[in-house]
């Protein structure tokens, strides 16, 4: 008995470390991608984790599978961390808003994640799945209640990320006030069919609850 009960000790403390040793080389890697972008190598990532290049490849085949994982652990820390802040939230177009209004003040506050995130999606040359899924489901709710017009779902999503990235980059770029985010915000709304009154009144109180955000405990931990 003692000898399975160590070994099974043994075995969970072995898959702790494994598991620690994961979230240092993604930790590392976001660090990386968010200063050099697509110029980002295995080398790069090994010595800002502190880890061997053999140490790399027993958790990720290839600087791609690595580049995935991350856009994985970045999605996912922002699926938890919005599904707190919206469950409240019903409207299809206010969660919409504030979920760009998360998107931009977490940009403001926590750039390394940002520019991750960014870099990250040229480097698939692809958005992140997930939030493709989110996006879609949004739309169709608006569409039915209303909200958005009737109009192609892929063009809205191309309209949507498109812009949100430009204004992300704006916000890394110049730090502009926060009338800024509403504004593109709201003008983001109206593209997807909501009159221009009501666009910017969601726009405008979403922005409120916003202005609340912290690091989540994730990514402080990590960057």
């Amino acid at each position: 008995m003692a000898i399975r009960i160590n070994a099974a000790a043994r075995a969970a403390q072995g898959a702790a470390r494994r598991a620690r040793t994961r979230e240092r080389l993604l930790e590392a890697a976001m660090e990386v991608i968010a200063t050099n972008r697509g110029d980002t190598t295995i080398d790069l990532v090994v010595e800002a984790a502190g880890v061997s290049r053999g140490t790399f490849y027993n958790y990720f085949p290839t600087l791609e599978d690595l580049t995935h994982a991350v856009a994985d652990h970045l999605a996912e820390d922002a699926r938890q961390d919005l599904g707190v802040r919206l469950a409240h939230v019903w409207d299809p177009a206010a969660q919409l808003a504030a979920s760009a209004h998360y998107f931009l003040r977490r940009t403001r506050r926590e750039p390394v994640w940002a520019w991750a995130a960014l870099s990250v999606n040229e480097m698939r040359d692809r958005d992140f799945p997930s939030v493709n899924r989110v996006f879609m489901s949004l739309h169709r709710r608006g569409v039915a209640a209303g909200l958005f017009a009737p109009r192609d779902p892929v063009a809205a999503h191309v309209i949507t990320a498109g812009a949100l990235r430009a204004a992300q980059r704006q916000v890394l770029a110049d730090d502009p006030p926060f009338e800024f985010d509403m504004e593109v915000i709201g003008m983001l709304l109206q593209a997807l069919g909501v009159p221009a009154e009501l666009a910017a009144a969601i726009s405008r109180e979403t922005a409120t609850a916003a202005e609340t955000i912290e690091p989540s405990a994730a990514s402080a931990g990590a960057l």
